[in-house]
């Protein structure tokens, strides 16, 4: 069974690109022609609304926005 052994360690190293998505907000051309370095966006989510990370269009997780160590993260639910 080395070749299922092999098999599986190749599936389990295999990079996949994945996307966070969140809810769009809605945005007119003029809003965002008016957009400087440095402004802020507002975020159409609660901290604790599920956000969904996709693959290939297609969902795989459900997760929650966090911080850690200065930087934003999502946690896996």
């Amino acid at each position: 069974m080395r070749w299922a052994e092999d098999l599986y360690e190749h599936v389990v190293q295999t990079e996949v690109k994945v996307d966070v998505r969140i809810d769009a907000r809605g945005f007119t051309l003029a809003d965002i022609a008016s957009l400087e370095v440095g402004d802020l966006v507002r975020l159409p989510i609660a901290p604790d609304n599920p956000i969904r990370v996709e693959s290939e269009g297609r969902a795989l997780f459900w997760c929650t926005l966090g911080q850690k160590d200065g930087y934003f993260t999502i946690r896996l639910e």
